[in-house]
């Protein structure tokens, strides 16, 4: 679910004649809060290790997917 939600936002940036570079440092910066505090809530609750793991593999399927989708971005940015 939240990677499908990232996903549709991304490719409304991409889509957009407006979009800036900096906007793809802030979606980075948000990501990470996100799920950083979703481990730490995880940790306080005193979930299993593998919830934890499962967190982690989210997290950084969703960095792989912006850093995956940073050269499209970049290269519009220079036209």
């Amino acid at each position: 679910m939240v990677l499908h939600k990232i996903s549709t936002d991304w490719t409304q940036c991409v889509m957009s004649s407006t979009f800036k570079v900096p906007k793809l440092k802030k979606k980075t910066r948000q990501i990470k809060k996100y799920f950083g505090r979703m481990e730490a809530f995880l940790k306080k609750k005193d979930y299993s290790h593998c919830a934890l793991a499962t967190v982690t593999n989210e997290m950084e399927s969703a960095m792989m997917f912006v850093n995956r989708h940073t050269d499209i971005l970049w290269k519009r940015e220079k036209q």
